[in-house]
């Protein structure tokens, strides 16, 4: 006797692993690129049921129902079922359906996510069979702050923020869902819950919910976002459980020092470049007895690992940048990325860097970057065979080229014999003279954590700047 005969219901269930995602705009905006906790599992559930049709001697192939996971873009992070019916004996006749369940620690009653599938009757004798999720799905989950010195990344307390839950809407109905998006505060435990009702249109690739708040408490912020169809299923249609990593880092204050005649706002927070925690500590960004400027890339008790950066309050335009370093870059971790660098945005960036960019047999290790650096002509890399921790480093920025030296030594001029290397920039991508800001900073590349836990020290002993005179 067939064992799916007369409507019989088969439930399977299948285990699987919530997926993580990796990148955040370097300075204004801290977006998307959160990683699901690791543990978080979530449930499959398919309907197979038999219509009397078809031949019922031979209904398909034998074995088991496999879930595969999808090859998503970095920005999506939500489950898209898809089921590979190459196993389980199904073919003709059979009428398909399915939802999933959810063990959100974040939406403890969101256990039965429905819509994943309609009813689907298969109607050929292929092994496999494809069916992707219908409902409302989350696809991007972002978040942006502006303040005074919007160069200044940190977040301090009753800082105002925006953020957007981007939904998916794949079925054929225009649906009104509601859009719930939580905040928990790692520090305090408090969490903080946001609803915002909107509607779908059929077959809708980018809707979105729009959220202001305030971040009221210093801490570390995760988050966790859902989706609720109050149509046909009135039911959670998709949930995240929370973050793995910080949404946003909030500060009790601000933090600047006095450096080469400037002043410096003292970066602290999560996000880019690298997907680095960064902080302003005193004990990590100082200027010493002698006026120099000391980065650290540190461990923490945490297991942390914390980086340093510092920004200009001042713009610069077009001159001549001097740096004075007293450093062994040659001697970081492979993971270890020293950088100076002019910005504005991530098209109008000038850089000296000095990283092995994780492969420890990169002799290479000097890199001159005219941004967009993936644009034929626009980096140069050099080896760096240093005489002694002493290295001077100079930008000649100009409406027409940009010439990059370094050489051996605290010299104002390179003296003879002495340099290191040398470039001359003059393609089509050189920045013009608007509200540049210099930044000095010492990170990990991908956020990787290095083999030890030596910490590192970038310091710059002096910076000078003379203005272009045509």
């Amino acid at each position: 006797m067939n064992p799916f005969r007369n409507w019989q219901v088969l439930l399977i269930y299948l285990g699987m692993s919530m997926f993580y995602v990796s990148g955040i705009s370097r300075l204004y905006s801290q977006e998307g690129d959160l990683r699901f906790r690791a543990d978080t599992v979530e449930r499959v559930l398919i309907h197979l049921k038999n219509i009397p049709q078809g031949n019922k001697a031979a209904p398909g192939s034998n074995g088991l129902v496999k879930i595969e996971r999808r090859r998503f873009s970095q920005q999506s992070q939500t489950l898209d079922a898809m089921a590979g019916f190459s196993d389980i004996p199904v073919g003709p006749g059979y009428v398909i359906s399915g939802f999933h369940q959810s063990n959100s620690q974040a939406f403890n009653n969101a256990s039965e996510l429905w819509g994943v599938w309609d009813n689907e009757e298969i109607t050929h004798d292929k092994n496999e069979f494809i069916f992707v999720r219908n409902m409302p799905f989350i696809s991007d989950v972002k978040v942006s702050f502006r303040q005074n010195n919007i160069a200044n990344p940190s977040l301090q307390e009753n800082d105002e923020l925006s953020a957007y839950v981007f939904i998916n809407n794949p079925s054929l109905l225009a649906l009104r869902v509601r859009v719930t998006l939580m905040l928990k505060n790692i520090v305090t435990g408090k969490i903080s819950r946001y609803d915002r009702e909107i509607t779908l249109n059929p077959s809708q690739s980018r809707g979105q919910a729009y959220f202001t708040f305030k971040a009221e408490k210093a801490g570390e912020y995760h988050f966790a976002a859902g989706v609720f169809a109050r149509q046909q299923f009135n039911q959670w249609t998709d949930c995240w459980d929370w973050s793995g990593e910080p949404m946003f880092f909030v500060t009790t204050k601000h933090r600047t020092v006095k450096f080469s005649g400037y002043n410096w706002d003292v970066k602290a927070g999560f996000g880019n470049p690298g997907r680095n925690y960064w902080t302003n500590d005193t004990n990590h960004v100082w200027i010493d007895g002698r006026e120099r400027l000391n980065l650290t890339l540190s461990p923490a008790e945490n297991d942390r690992w914390y980086a340093t950066e510092v920004i200009s309050r001042e713009t610069f335009g077009y001159g001549t940048y001097t740096f004075y370093i007293d450093a062994h870059p040659e001697e970081f971790d492979p993971h270890v990325v020293a950088a100076i660098f002019l910005y504005r945005d991530e098209n109008n960036e000038i850089d000296i860097e000095f990283s092995r960019w994780g492969d420890k047999d990169n002799y290479q290790f000097g890199n001159y970057v005219v941004q967009p650096a993936d644009q034929p002509g626009n980096q140069f890399v050099f080896p760096i065979l240093t005489t002694g921790s002493y290295t001077t480093h100079r930008i000649e920025w100009s409406p027409d080229q940009i010439i990059f030296t370094s050489w051996h030594g605290h010299y104002e001029e390179a003296p003879e014999g002495r340099i290191i290397a040398q470039w001359q920039y003059a393609g089509e991508h050189i920045p013009k003279a608007d509200g540049l800001r210099l930044f000095f900073n010492i990170w990990l590349f991908r956020g990787i954590t290095p083999k030890t836990d030596k910490s590192e020290i970038f310091t710059i002993a002096r910076f000078d700047y003379t203005p272009y005179k045509p």
